[in-house]
């Protein structure tokens, strides 16, 4: 993949937690010149869905945007074409990224049709290498990474989507200052595989997350062809993760 000069660090509001039926609300962005550490545009926009639609309480008590702020906002079909710009020839980042920002953006974009397949870009999600660090939280993350003070102290608003990117970058300065990353290997777009060692040096698929967390898919498919199965018929997990359970059917 190629490493661009730029990054987009994004963040999204929606109105659940599915993309199939949840929408977006809220999108922003920072444009961050990586070469010279600058930050050259943000983007803030509000999003009204353009059907009859619910708000989860849990979304509604996390972002706070209601319905009634977002009858005069546009619809994401007018400002699409503006976001898919935004990320254009860029590297992207963000904070849990990969397991909920990156799958609303992809089916949303292809609801108005434009493809845009994170799998293929530089994709750093701050969530998911400060859980293999400390496994904290956004608000928590970003104190420890500052002396202890809070982003309310540092005048950003803890689940305001502009905010959360501000503090998103903050982490990611520090983070690459003490201890340098690279792009996450999309195996798996829920985040469930990454590639890893098991038992050897080589790099083989592994679950991260759930009972089988550090054992790698080989394994499980051959002791516990049960839980491969499970996988295969739920419908939260995404194809790409099927796809690479089912390349080891042939172990079993």
């Amino acid at each position: 993949m190629e490493n661009n000069r730029y990054m987009v660090i994004i963040d999204v509001e929606t109105t659940g937690k599915d993309p199939r039926v949840d929408h977006i609300i809220q999108f922003a962005g920072i444009k961050y010149d990586k070469k010279h550490k600058s930050i050259i545009d943000e983007i803030n926009l509000y999003i009204k869905p353009n059907v009859p639609y619910s708000m989860s309480i849990a979304a509604l008590a996390k972002h706070k945007i209601t319905p009634k702020f977002l009858e005069d906002k546009p619809i994401f079909a007018d400002v699409s074409q503006q976001i898919y710009d935004f990320l254009k020839n860029a590297d992207i980042c963000g904070y849990n990224l990969i397991n909920f920002d990156c799958r609303f953006l992809q089916a949303k974009f292809k609801t108005v049709g434009l493809e845009w397949n994170y799998s293929e870009l530089n994709v750093f999600d701050v969530y998911l290498e400060e859980q293999r660090r400390n496994g904290l939280k956004l608000e928590q993350t970003f104190k420890r990474y500052n002396d202890n003070i809070s982003m309310s102290d540092y005048g950003l608003d803890a689940h305001d989507a502009l905010s959360d990117v501000k503090a998103t970058l903050n982490i990611f300065e520090k983070q690459q200052e003490i201890n340098e990353y690279s792009p996450e290997d999309i195996i798996s777009e829920c985040g469930m595989l990454k590639l890893l060692p098991f038992n050897t040096d080589e790099l083989t698929e592994c679950f991260v997350v759930g009972k089988y967390s550090g054992v790698s898919l080989k394994y499980v498919t051959k002791t516990d062809i049960g839980y491969i199965d499970w996988i295969l018929r739920n419908p939260d997990i995404d194809a790409k993760t099927k796809e690479t359970c089912k390349k080891y059917m042939n172990y079993v």
